[in-house]
């Protein structure tokens, strides 16, 4: 498609474009055929070039390339004394910050035997759900066992409140085995 401006009537008769003949005859075009003499020491100049940086070049059949070995493992890794050296790097930068009370009880509380069991308790003995239940318990129970104790006059026991958390805790523990194994199958269902 072809746009036409009102009025022109350039377009209309059509363009008229010189043959690439023309374009050589003419005798500005001949002048710049002839190069100047600079021109030409420095297309001679790149011509040299060119040969001495392929006779300097050497082919790729002329490397060797050496069977590669197995690559050895990187001293880079993150390994567990790496993960310790760390931590004790910013265990000592934090350190730094504390009071002299809350430095000792870090140092306490971060040995390795200490952490070890505190991990340990936390994946198996403290879970969330039975210390929640069992402080319910505990709480809800007591309450309910004083306002007895004193409604009818007889002594509040303090141990109940001991009592009544471990049996809140195992309750808890139970439920949340119970909900477990309900999502589980719920999952497995769908």
């Amino acid at each position: 498609m072809v746009e036409h401006l009102p009025g022109n009537t350039e377009h209309d008769r059509g363009s008229e474009t010189l043959s690439p003949v023309e374009h050589q005859s003419s005798p500005e075009k001949a002048h710049n055929k002839e190069l100047h003499p600079k021109q030409r020491t420095n297309e001679t100049d790149i011509e040299a070039i060119q040969k001495k940086i392929e006779a300097a070049a050497t082919l790729g059949q002329d490397i060797k390339v050496e069977d590669k070995a197995e690559p050895q493992p990187d001293a880079r890794y993150v390994n567990r004394e790496l993960k310790l050296i760390a931590l004790n790097r910013s265990l000592a930068r934090v350190r730094k910050h504390l009071a002299l009370p809350e430095r000792t009880l870090s140092r306490v509380v971060h040995k390795p035997t200490v952490e070890a069991i505190s991990n340990l308790g936390a994946k198996t003995i403290a879970r969330p759900a039975g210390i929640l239940a069992g402080g319910f318990f505990g709480l809800f129970g007591s309450l309910i066992a004083v306002y007895i104790s004193r409604h009818y006059g007889f002594s509040y026991n303090r141990l109940l409140l001991f009592g009544l958390f471990v049996g809140g805790y195992v309750i808890g523990l139970i439920i949340e085995l119970a909900a477990h194994l309900l999502f589980r199958k719920k999952r497995q269902i769908r």
